[in-house]
């Protein structure tokens, strides 16, 4: 709500309520930004909020999100709110707007059908191919999808139920088929695809194919999914290449031991993805973090190792001679922002006697660490954003 309020006044004179909100650096509270969002609001002629992806909110806090903008909807009924995300979340938004209705739209098959053919075209391995298994895998891919569910309102509540997933299970299902050598272990996996019941059995037959990788892909793609799931921000690209290139017990850092994006998305067999506009690392589907959190087997002492890594990361010797007065993290230490504020968070979540002992060696020299600048920094930057929005 804070975020939605930010983008209406951003550009207009800051309201009085808004500017004693922030007085003395207290941050408000959720009933302050609704109350100052509607004052806001009443200003405009129209004001259209438009949120993505609803069903990836804290499911504990969505019925709060959605309380406010119903609030919202009825003091300023020129309102406009613009919601998307998938099916699940449809009941919980029709208990606090009870407009909206759900119509039923198909999905393109023209455009899947479209999207295989060009995935069949660039075979890596053309002569484990022919004619029948081509046309037996894309008619398998095509009677794999369903339809889609778009919920729109009548007055002035439109909520898109979105099921991308069909896609992305399509993409799983014939990387899955392609991984394959021969036609006859093709055939099989297609038979394999076929019986699946949907997401849940295409994210394990990847997750096989990417512990049964040769050489050290097994061990990139499998660490690189772990922080992902468990890192405590959005990674950056070049960061989760320096958390991989990292060896445990090692004095100093081996540019040769980094891998290149290209590999470790590779080593991940398409289960993550980077966000274009940021840069950043993530599941290439909401879904695939509820199927990693189902095997508690597959990611164990994940807070412990990375943990483990980021104070490995801080007791290099090229990182503990930078100056304590730097103001930013140098560029050739592109982990060193995120070490710095969340290495104390994944310890207390996984402490064992090895993140101890490297623990205590950090802070007996922390003073004098780069680490401390850039928390203070962070510390500073906060207060100053608060101020700036007072203006």
């Amino acid at each position: 709500m804070g975020a939605i309020l930010k983008q209406l006044v951003g550009r207009r004179e800051i309201p009085k309520d808004l500017r004693e909100a922030f007085r003395e650096g207290r941050r408000p509270l959720l009933p302050d930004l609704v109350r100052i969002l509607q004052i806001a609001i009443a200003s405009l002629s129209q004001a259209f909020i438009c949120i993505d992806a609803l069903d990836e909110f804290l499911p504990n806090d969505l019925p709060e999100l959605l309380e406010s903008l119903s609030n919202i909807v009825r003091e300023s009924p020129r309102t406009r709110i613009f919601l998307t995300g998938r099916p699940l979340v449809k009941e919980t938004i029709q208990r606090y707007f009870t407009k909206v209705v759900a119509i039923l739209i198909s999905p393109n098959q023209g455009e899947v059908r479209n999207y295989v053919e060009m995935r069949l075209d660039r075979d890596d391995e053309p002569e484990a191919m022919d004619k029948d298994l081509r046309a037996d895998i894309v008619k398998m891919i095509l009677d794999k999808m369903s339809d889609m569910w778009v919920g729109v309102s009548p007055v002035n509540v439109v909520y898109l139920l979105t099921t991308a997933r069909r896609f992305l299970l399509a993409s799983l299902n014939i990387e899955a088929i392609l991984g394959e050598m021969t036609i006859g272990q093709r055939r099989k996996k297609l038979k394999e695809m076929a019986r699946g019941s949907g997401l849940g059995d295409a994210y394990t037959a990847t997750i096989t194919r990417l512990k049964a990788q040769k050489g050290n892909r097994p061990r990139f793609g499998l660490q690189a999914l772990m922080w992902v799931l468990y890192s405590e921000r959005p990674l950056r690209a070049e960061e989760l290449c320096h958390a991989l290139g990292v060896e445990m017990g090692s004095a100093e850092l081996d540019p040769e031991n980094i891998p290149t994006l290209r590999t470790l998305l590779k080593s991940c067999l398409g289960l993550l993805t980077v966000e274009a506009s940021s840069s950043t690392i993530r599941l290439v589907h909401p879904t695939l973090q509820e199927h990693l959190s189902l095997d508690p087997t597959l990611f164990q002492s994940s807070h412990s190792t990375i943990a483990e890594v980021c104070l490995t990361y801080a007791l290099f010797g090229s990182v503990r001679d930078f100056s304590p007065s730097l103001d930013s993290a140098p560029s050739t230490m592109p982990l060193l922002d995120y070490v710095s504020f969340f290495w104390a968070e994944h310890a207390k979540k996984g402490m064992t006697e090895k993140v101890r002992m490297l623990a205590q060696r950090f802070l007996d020299i922390y003073d004098k660490h780069i680490s401390s600048r850039l928390m203070e920094l962070g510390y500073i930057r906060g207060s100053a954003i608060a101020l700036m929005f007072m203006r």
